[in-house]
Formats: C-alpha cells, sequence, structure tokens
C-alpha cells in the first residue's frame, strides 16, 4: 500500500467520521432545544400560576372587584328605574307577575 493510497484512505474515514459527528451534533441540538423549550414553558406555566393565585388571594383584588360588581349593579339598577319611569311603572308596588299556582297556607308538609 502506497502512502498515496493510505493518506486516501485516512482522509475519507476522517470525513465520514466528522459527517457523523455532525449529524449527532445535530441530533443533540435539535433534542437540546425541544427540551429546554418544554422545561421553560413547564417553569412559565408554574410561576404565572402561582403569581396569579398570589394576586388573586390578595386583599387588593377582592376589594376592587366587590367596587366593580357594585357600579355594575348600581349603573344596571339605575337603568332598569329609568325604563320603568318612563313606562309609569316605577311607582307601583308589584312590578313582577304573581305566581299562577295556590297562594301558600300558613302550614306545609
Amino acid at each position: 500500500m502506497s502512502y498515496d493510497t493510505y493518506l486516501s484512505v485516512t482522509l475519507t474515514a476522517l470525513a465520514v467520521f466528522l459527517a457523523v459527528v455532525g449529524i449527532l451534533v445535530g441530533l443533540l441540538a435539535v433534542w437540546g432545544y425541544k427540551t429546554i423549550c418544554e422545561e421553560a414553558g413547564r417553569v412559565a406555566s408554574e410561576k404565572a400560576e402561582a403569581a396569579i393565585a398570589g394576586y388573586l388571594s390578595g386583599q387588593k383584588i377582592g376589594e376592587q372587584l366587590k367596587g366593580l360588581v357594585l357600579e355594575h349593579v348600581q349603573r344596571e339598577g339605575d337603568r332598569v328605574y329609568d325604563d320603568l319611569s318612563v313606562t309609569g311603572q316605577a311607582d307601583e308596588t308589584k312590578l313582577g307577575k304573581e305566581y299562577p299556582g295556590e297562594k301558600p297556607t300558613g302550614e306545609q308538609r
């Protein structure tokens, strides 16, 4: 075997080896990227859930929600009263219909 043949075989083997190593590195990179994305998503989800739970359990959010609900109920009550005032029913004591059944007696079984 001459030196030229030996050198040619050695360089070919080295090229094949480097190609295999490159493919392995590529596969490991894809696997690592996928794993990092999954882990980052899991950690972000846990942190977000903990932050939201802490925020919702706080006193401040309860007061804000209570204020928003009260404001909404008052606004809707005013709208209903205004609508009833226009129709002339606001001063009547009975606004709803009576139940179409028998009136309950004092003793029920």
